[in-house]
């Protein structure tokens, strides 16, 4: 997979208390605050901090997960974040 399947809903932005390592960017309720509510897009995309990249991402986690289960848990904490819920063994979001 050469880039994540991305619907770009905004709901990993919407979620960042979820994880801390993503208390950095969150406004204080949750929301990232690169997050443009009107469009749903990050503000800074292009120059986006590596955690927020699925693919780029995988550098925290690829001493614990394949790259491929490292997918299959971001597109399933992806669906849950966008019904409301996340268990997804390593927390992604």
């Amino acid at each position: 997979m050469k880039e994540f399947p991305c619907e770009r809903c905004g709901a990993c932005c919407r979620n960042l208390d979820k994880n801390d390592v993503y208390n950095d960017l969150n406004r204080g309720d949750g929301i990232c605050k690169y997050f443009d509510e009107v469009t749903r897009l990050c503000s800074l995309y292009a120059t986006r901090p590596d955690k927020c990249n699925v693919k780029k991402g995988y550098q925290y986690f690829k001493e614990v997960v394949t790259f491929t289960e490292y997918i299959k848990c971001n597109l399933k904490s992806c669906e849950e974040l966008k019904r409301g819920s996340n268990s997804c063994q390593y927390h992604f979001y």
